[in-house]
């Protein structure tokens, strides 16, 4: 599909399969014959008759099912169905560009890695590993702290 301006570069834009308009308000989603879950109307552009369709309004989406408003007529055109991305495809993120402000303050303050008191989980630190744990730490009954290769309390 042709795009004005700069092609998009993130996400996966792609035109879902035709629907034949038949009277009904409710029609199936698919790609390539397979059911299509979009996951949102916001994640459609949607075309009838020429006329872009209003997320939430005009149609709503639940499943692989889009529901208009109102029954498109047989004699009107469902021109095109864009979905502008698969649900939690996030693409990869690019080195170097993830910065200490995106990180939870429950990990990250001001340059300081933060830890738990506990550890919660078993936990296995690899002979190609080192690991730090800065004060005091307890481990929960039940669980193990296996140390194969490097460990510094501090």
């Amino acid at each position: 599909m042709p795009y004005i301006g700069k092609d998009p570069v993130r996400g996966s834009f792609t035109t879902l399969d035709s629907i034949s308009a038949d009277g009904s308000t409710a029609y199936s989603l698919t790609k390539g014959g397979t059911a299509y879950d979009a996951g949102q109307a916001e994640r459609l552009i949607v075309s009838v008759d020429g006329v872009t369709q209003a997320p939430n309004s005009a149609f709503t989406v639940s499943g692989n099912t889009i529901s208009f408003s109102e029954a498109v007529p047989a004699s009107s055109s469902i021109d095109y169905i864009v979905s502008m991305g698969d649900v939690m495809d996030v693409g990869t993120v690019s080195n170097g560009t993830i910065t200490s402000d995106k990180l939870s303050s429950n990990f990250y303050k001001e340059g300081i890695i933060i830890n738990s008191a506990t550890i919660d989980n078993n936990v296995t630190i690899a002979s190609t590993e080192r690991a730090m744990i800065a004060g005091s730490i307890s481990i929960a009954s039940n669980k193990t702290l296996t140390v194969i290769g490097e460990l510094t309390i501090v």
